[in-house]
């Protein structure tokens, strides 16, 4: 899920992974054949008109093996595994059921977002453009899937500064799936959630909270109150309030977001980290800084033991670094957590934020 994020000072910023992470990613199934041949789920046994060991390592079958692999690999942050899986299952697709097959149309969006969580947007728009092209020929304009492919589209759009194409392909994805599956499903709110965050980053906060209001809704009818996107959306809410400099509010929320994050995933979980640094930028915005150090340092010893964290990490250790010089620690420390910032922004291929922490360095590095 893309994910709005409060800065010190004031300012927001959104992540660069891919869209908000709903639907989940579902194993694939064993795609047909050209002829529509289905093999049974019982392997027969192996006998003198057998083919040799080998023979089937180009079909469909160990294709969708290869993408299941890459999703695993990708939800752990190992993006060049992932990447290797996704192009290997493309190719024996192509090959074995056509450039047009929404088995193809699926290797595609899912290299996309590899491309997407290694900082390269570019490219991931050309594999999603493909895709939705596919599948759109394959399955229909008022397919979910096709309104799947539209939200991951419009995310890159946004992410490349294309505003007005990314509203209008998160509208149509909205109608889309509200059309086609109800206006109480949680890929809807998921939808919803998203064009939220497009107004936010648009300064539009009245519209973003009217529609992350309908997402909450939807999501705790369908999913329950303590379900992880509750408190996703619950978060989202709170950096509203944030942005409009309602700290109370965003406090309480944000609160409540970390409770059930806590009891839903453990306490040693990533989402986690996100709410208390989310909670230290509320701290810091009300002038208490040596509240917000703690809540920090837990945020990043939990980050450093996760992998694929993103672009959370870097933000949290630069939120750390200006936290110390608030506190009046250790200068030394503060620079080395905001190259290590820095560092992490280069990685993701997050550039302006890489740009503000080095102009922060430069001041503080001034002698």
């Amino acid at each position: 899920m893309g994910r709005a994020r409060p800065g010190h000072g004031g300012a927001c910023r959104r992540s660069a992974g891919p869209a908000r992470g709903w639907p989940p990613q579902q194993p694939r199934p064993r795609p047909a054949s050209r002829r529509g041949l289905r093999s049974r789920s019982t392997k027969p046994r192996k006998g003198a008109g057998d083919p040799p060991d080998g023979a089937g390592r180009h079909s469909p079958h160990v294709a969708a093996s290869l993408g299941n692999l890459g999703q695993a690999h990708e939800s752990m942050g190992s993006h060049a595994r992932a990447q290797a899986m996704q192009e290997a299952a493309l190719a024996i697709f192509e090959d074995s059921l056509g450039p047009a097959h929404p088995s193809v149309a699926q290797c595609l969006y899912d290299l996309a977002n590899v491309h997407r969580s290694m900082g390269d947007p570019t490219k991931a728009r050309a594999l999603h453009e493909r895709a939705l092209d596919i599948r759109q020929a394959a399955l229909g304009l008022e397919h979910p899937t096709v309104a799947t492919s539209m939200g991951s589209l419009a995310s890159v759009y946004e992410s490349l500064g294309m505003q007005t194409a990314a509203k209008a392909l998160y509208e149509r994805s909205t109608a889309l799936l509200e059309h086609s599956l109800g206006p109480e499903h949680p890929y809807l709110a998921a939808s919803l959630a998203n064009l939220a965050q497009l107004h936010q980053g648009l300064k539009e906060y009245a519209d973003a909270k009217v529609l992350y209001g309908r997402s909450l809704a939807i999501f705790e009818k369908a999913l329950g109150a303590d379900h992880p996107h509750v408190a996703q959306c619950l978060s989202d809410i709170a950096n509203v309030n944030y942005l409009t400099r309602d700290y109370a509010t965003a406090r309480t929320i944000q609160e409540r977001a970390l409770a059930i994050r806590i009891k839903a995933l453990g306490p040693d979980h990533p989402e986690v980290a996100i709410s208390l640094v989310h909670l230290a930028a509320v701290d810091n915005a009300e002038g208490a800084p040596r509240n917000a150090l703690p809540r920090l340092e837990r945020a990043v010893t939990i980050m450093a033991a996760t992998e694929g964290v993103g672009s959370d990490e870097p933000e949290a250790h630069f939120e750390l670094a200006r936290t110390i010089i608030a506190t009046a620690g250790d200068r030394t420390r503060a620079l080395d957590e905001a190259r290590i910032a820095r560092d992490g922004y280069a990685t993701t291929g997050d550039g302006a934020e890489q740009v503000k922490v080095e102009r922060w360095l430069a001041g503080l590095e001034r002698p």
